[in-house]
């Protein structure tokens, strides 16, 4: 489970709901969720990030380390 379905299951929320709430299509939300986009673009990641509610850290969630 990666750390935005984490987040999602603390808040009692679902993908669907990320969704509408981000306006970002639920197909999209699921390849970032099950890893198939790993690294979003910066405004896609912070529009996920605020909707998942100030306990969330863009740093935690994202990981956008140069390797």
């Amino acid at each position: 489970m990666n750390r935005i379905s984490e987040r999602l299951k603390q808040i009692g929320k679902n993908q669907s709901w990320l969704a509408q709430r981000t306006g970002i299509s639920r197909g999209h939300i699921s390849n970032i969720v099950n890893n198939k986009i790993q690294h979003p673009r910066i405004h896609t990641a912070c529009k996920i990030t605020k909707a998942l509610g100030p306990l969330s850290d863009f740093d935690y969630l994202w990981d956008y380390n140069e390797n």
